[in-house]
Order: C-alpha cells, then structure tokens, then sequence
C-alpha cells in the first residue's frame, strides 16, 4: 500500500487484555514518500498534530480494529494520513511499537510495564485511565548522546523531562513538556 500513498505516517498502539481495550495516543513518525523510504533519523513527535487529521478517528479506528481482532496485550496500528486528507489503514503489529518512548512520554503509560501488569493480573483499564496524563513530546535522532547525566531511573520520565534511548551511535533522545511552547524551547536549548 505505502508504494501508492504519500503523505504522513501515524502510529498508535492500543492495549488490551481481557475484552477490555485502550487506546493511547497517535504519534506523528514523519513524511514518506511514494519511494516508500521510511529513514530512521526521522523527528517524531506526539500527540499527532497534523492538519487536517482527526486523532480522536484514529483512536477510534484502532480500537475497533483490535476488538475485531481480540487482540491481547500490545496493539500496534500504522496509519498513512495522505496529501488528500484521506486516512489509510496500512498495518497492524501485536509487538511493542518502537515509538514506545514517544508514548509513554506522551501519556504517561508504559506499555512494556503494562504487558507485566497482564501477565501477573494486575492490569485493569480503570487503572490506565487513572494513569493518563498529558503531555507534548518529540523524539530526536541524536546518533551519540554527550548532554548532560539523567537522574535514576534513566529509562522514567519520572524523575526525567527527557530518555536517551537506542543502541550507542543511533541514539534518541525523547523529550516531553507540559505544552508545545515549552517543548520547542526545551529541544531548542538541548540542540
């Protein structure tokens, strides 16, 4: 499909575990072209804030594709957004998305953290709700991470406005904000 659609890639990851399914939010993975090149030094950003879409559709869209499909666990849906401002279904995955970093910053959800939760029983879609938090978040192909040290854990956005995540020479940094004016002057300031 990507070979005869050109426009913007969506990425969207639903839990789910026992009937019961959340969707999380939309990330925003880059332009692709008609060559289908998907370049991994992309920027990514979420929530998704392209013109024109409707996040709230993808959102939608994903659950019921995943309730069609009773999917457990980790839900992971591609979607392409085209210049003609039509939205395209193009994959499903039942594997962490590799934005993960990217959606945990966004809403505070850890999706590898919840698949633990299913499977020592102690995840509820109550408790993800609960969770939810809302924030605006970038992540940056770095290559080699030289900024300054993270606080413990280096992995949480915990104690952390921002994750170096990736293997040495093909770093990212993920980083979040409480608004996109913020977000644009924290990446400014680290770049």
């Amino acid at each position: 499909c990507e070979k005869f659609i050109e426009g913007s890639e969506i990425s969207i990851e639903v839990l789910g575990y026992n009937g019961e399914y959340m969707p999380l939010s939309p990330i925003y993975k880059g332009e692709t072209t008609l060559e289908g090149i998907h370049p991994l030094n992309k920027v990514k950003t979420a929530p998704c804030l392209v013109e024109g879409l409707d996040n709230n559709l993808i959102q939608r869209t994903a659950y019921k594709v995943a309730k069609n499909l009773a999917s457990d666990g980790i839900f992971e849906m591609d979607f392409m957004f085209s210049k003609q401002e039509q939205q395209y279904a193009i994959e499903v995955n039942t594997r962490p998305n590799g934005t993960r970093y990217l959606t945990t910053a966004t809403c505070g959800v850890n999706s590898l953290c919840e698949l633990v939760n299913m499977a020592s029983g102690k995840f509820s879609i109550k408790d993800i709700q609960d969770k939810l938090e809302y924030y605006y978040a970038t992540e940056i192909p770095i290559g080699h991470y030289e900024g300054p040290a993270l606080n413990e854990p280096l992995k949480s956005f915990k104690n952390n406005d921002c994750v170096v995540h990736g293997p040495e020479g093909y770093q990212r940094i993920t980083v979040r904000a409480n608004s996109k004016e913020q977000l644009d002057k924290y990446v400014k300031d680290l770049i």
